[in-house]
This record gives structure tokens, C-alpha cells and sequence, in this order.
């Protein structure tokens, strides 16, 4: 991620930075640097293992749908 960089996460009103994300939620500092995202377009959309972006939330159940993997 860089400086700055904010998401919408699921259930939440409004934004949010992404570090500030990552403190609230407990991640240790020395991780949070390489911590992976999932972003699109510049935008992030999924902090992997903690939470999806309002931007990926279900709306129905037709539609267009990704699957994500993360391969270590």
C-alpha cells in the first residue's frame, strides 16, 4: 500500500486509511508494511484474511463473480 491509501470496508460507513485499518485490528507494525492487499485501478479492495471492501459486497445472486487465490 502506499501513504494514504483508504478503503471502504464492508459494514463500515464511510472510509478508512489502511494503516489505521491494520492498527485497529491488531496487526503487528513490523507486518503491516508487507502485509498483502488485493487493489484494482488503485483502489483497494481486500485486505486478505481480514476484511473485503464495500466495493465487493454481494448484491444479488446473478451477477459477475470473481475467485481470488493467495499462493504462498
Amino acid at each position: 500500500t502506499r501513504n494514504g491509501d483508504r478503503f471502504t470496508p464492508i459494514g463500515m460507513n464511510g472510509s478508512k486509511k489502511v494503516l489505521r485499518f491494520m492498527m485497529d485490528i491488531k496487526i503487528p507494525e513490523p507486518l503491516r508494511k508487507i502485509f498483502p492487499v488485493m487493489e484494482s485501478g488503485g483502489e483497494i479492495l481486500w485486505i486478505p484474511g481480514k476484511r473485503l471492501s464495500e466495493k465487493l459486497r454481494l448484491r444479488h445472486e446473478k451477477g459477475n463473480y470473481m475467485i481470488a487465490e493467495i499462493v504462498c
